[in-house]
């Protein structure tokens, strides 16, 4: 059994690191959620289980409004969210990586929205070790669509423009550098179509790996097929910080 510890980041970002039995971590995976979801939800309590048990310290957070992290503003919903991410990655490099070992390599693994954020910040700030995404967009223009008519998220300033930028990621010539990638997605996706897992997967360098699930729907609901998608994503980052 790996051991939670429980934190406020600046006061308003909720993060739960699962610390691992193994004294010498594998690294360090940053889990993240989708657009609607929080860091409680069962896929990531499953991904943080089988990450501890295989030696990673796993780290789910409530990213930019939502679960409980909704006492704060940003211009849009990627400017907050990618500020949340590089304020736990310099936390968690300071608590782990400058004190127990500089070799000790940082992952992201997200899903759909989550994801999207995790290619953007390794494009943008590098150092990452590994990418596992799942059902996760090319293109998220239709994002600002949703945010402008639903208004889901009452911290954003920006009501013109509630995604901000960019809104896709072939805008990032910089992906070409992200490498040690997993593309996991469900060509049943009634949200974010598979051929956007194949758009992702030509963008980034090898090794890289897509994996497409048949039957399987955006938010992996098929216990079997998540379990399966949650143990194909482990056993790649095990892989990617073994070398």
């Amino acid at each position: 059994m790996s051991s939670v510890d429980m934190l406020w980041l600046d006061s308003v970002i909720p993060v739960e690191i699962h610390r691992p039995e193994a004294h010498e971590p594998k690294g360090i995976v940053v889990t993240l959620h989708g657009l609607l979801s929080y860091r409680g939800s069962e896929k990531f309590l499953l991904l943080a289980d089988l990450l501890s048990s295989a030696g990673f310290i796993a780290v789910r957070f409530d990213q930019f409004g939502a679960g409980e992290n909704l006492e704060r503003s940003a211009p849009t919903l990627i400017d907050g969210r990618l500020q949340d991410l590089r304020s736990v990655a310099e936390f968690l490099k300071e608590k782990f990586v400058d004190r127990i070992s500089s070799l000790l390599p940082i992952c992201l693994l997200g899903s759909s929205f989550g994801g999207y954020i995790a290619y953007l910040y390794a494009a943008t700030y590098g150092n990452i070790q590994a990418i596992v995404s799942w059902a996760t967009p090319f293109d998220v223009s239709m994002v600002r669509r949703f945010l402008t008519e639903e208004n889901p998220f009452s911290g954003i300033q920006n009501k013109r423009d509630p995604l901000g930028q960019p809104d896709r990621l072939s805008i990032l010539t910089s992906l070409s550098n992200v490498k040690n990638v997993l593309v996991l997605h469900g060509v049943d996706d009634e949200i974010v179509p598979w051929t956007e897992a194949q758009m992702v997967y030509d963008a980034v360098s090898d090794p890289k790996e897509l994996i497409l699930f048949d039957g399987v729907d955006h938010r992996f609901s098929d216990e079997e097929a998540r379990r399966k998608a949650a143990e194909l994503s482990v056993g790649w980052l095990v892989n990617c910080c073994s070398k």
